[in-house]
């Protein structure tokens, strides 16, 4: 399962964020109204420590425009954009490259047909302790953002998503918390290694 931690915001915090083992993706926010925007140069910073690293670096667009977003990728060498707002598969399309896309739980998913050849990966917007069940019979590769936190993670693994974001449930005073990250990255290991056993 591909770890992704989501909002990095300043440069020390990214100094922390690249010694923790085990994630493989970190996101920089670039959307106009997110809390966690920011500037293109401070994300260019922050992505120049994250691959000092060995980490792939996200940026996260919403509703902008595809010069915006490509301008961005190529300034800050962006591995991948994740989309969160209603980017529909023409915008995928004129983008290119490699791109997660945002949706809600109660997306039509035999409208997802019309998006699959433009995105890597479907990210789910869960909201708390739903029933992942749905997402598990999909029949397709898939992942989980929204409030994943460590009392659902067992919820969340069940449901054998291809990627998992770490976002905000994870923070202590506004920033990422390293330990709650470790800890998290730590169940899901363990998860992993009895399903082996079993």
């Amino acid at each position: 399962m591909l770890i992704y931690i989501n909002g990095v915001r300043y440069t020390d915090e990214a100094e922390e964020m690249k010694t923790i083992k085990n994630v493989d993706y970190f996101g920089i926010v670039f959307a106009n109204d997110s809390q966690y925007r920011v500037s293109v140069g401070t994300g260019r910073s922050i992505a120049d420590i994250l691959h000092g690293g060995g980490k792939k670096v996200v940026g996260v667009f919403c509703n902008q425009s595809v010069e915006e977003v490509k301008s961005a990728v190529k300034a800050c060498h962006l591995d991948a954009v994740y989309l969160d707002g209603l980017e529909n598969p023409d915008y995928c399309r004129k983008l290119g490259g490699i791109i997660w896309k945002s949706f809600p739980m109660d997306y039509d998913i035999s409208e997802m047909a019309y998006f699959t050849q433009y995105i890597e990966y479907p990210f789910f917007n869960i909201t708390g302790d739903g029933d992942l069940t749905t997402l598990a019979g999909m029949g397709m590769d898939f992942a989980v953002a929204g409030k994943v936190n460590i009392d659902n993670l067992e919820g969340v693994w069940a449901a054998r998503p291809a990627a998992v974001a770490f976002g905000s449930e994870f923070e202590h005073n506004e920033r990422k918390n390293k330990g709650l990250i470790e800890q998290a990255v730590q169940i899901l290991k363990d998860f992993d290694e009895r399903a082996k056993k079993a």
